[in-house]
């Protein structure tokens, strides 16, 4: 908001519209809501899992899409197909994460790197911009998921070793690695925008991206500094 109101032509106002058509808008938001509220609320109120969740969420889409005729066989069927495609690399992305775990596990490699940099003469938090910058530079080059399912277990013992809360700690490491979705090389969610604007040049979505890059960087050092914002709601649901 900031940015437009110092450079106008960031985001030009649209046309004007009355009331009448804001409202009837708002019917095309209807079933998204709906699907919405259904999925958190029965999150929240414990009624499934996380995992349980997302199913529920992909059932009540596909209801929606069935009952107002909007899903047509074919894209049922590629739905189906890229759901196999994804379902297929997170389980390579697993299984070779357990198998990596393990040698880990043999070697205690992890719990040597946790001793080590738990007996270095300095702040935690300075270790903590070390495994920040690793993160952020692998975020980069790898999927973030990939990233994720492969560090872990080097980087969570040292985590716990060095005292920060656990889902503190997990929120900021995922938060991290997934700024690598919109900075280069790979940028995965850089590519959706140019596939949906192919006229805008790939270098000027860099650059205009690079705002939300400030702004997932501010919000990191806001976590850490009042890491209380990303613990009140586990500690009240426990």
């Amino acid at each position: 908001m900031v940015l437009c109101r110092i450079f106008p032509t960031y985001g030009p106002a649209g046309p004007r519209v009355g009331i009448a058509e804001k409202l009837k808008s708002l019917l095309g938001v209807i079933e998204a809501v709906t699907i919405f509220v259904l999925v958190i609320g029965g999150l929240y109120i414990g009624m499934f899992t996380p995992t349980e969740a997302g199913a529920a969420g992909v059932f009540f889409t596909l209801v929606v899409s069935l009952a107002t005729g909007k899903l047509k066989w074919q894209g049922l069927m590629n739905s189906v197909r890229e759901t196999l495609k994804i379902s297929c690399m997170v389980y390579m992305l697993v299984t070779g994460a357990i198998i990596f775990g393990r040698f880990l596990a043999v070697t205690r490699l992890p719990y040597m790197v946790a001793d080590f940099a738990a007996s270095l003469p300095v702040s935690p938090y300075v270790i903590l911009a070390i495994v920040l910058f690793i993160y952020l530079l692998g975020g980069c080059f790898m999927d973030s998921l990939g990233f994720l399912v492969l560090t872990i277990p080097i980087f969570y013992p040292l985590g716990t070793a060095l005292g920060f809360n656990p889902i503190w700690y997990a929120i900021i490491l995922t938060m991290v690695t997934t700024m690598g979705a919109i900075t280069p090389p790979v940028g995965v969610n850089i590519y959706v925008v140019k596939a949906l604007a192919p006229d805008i040049h790939l270098g000027t979505i860099f650059k205009s991206v690079s705002f939300f890059l400030l702004a997932c960087i501010l919000c990191i050092i806001i976590l850490i500094i009042f890491p209380e914002l990303a613990l009140f709601i586990p500690n009240a649901m426990y």
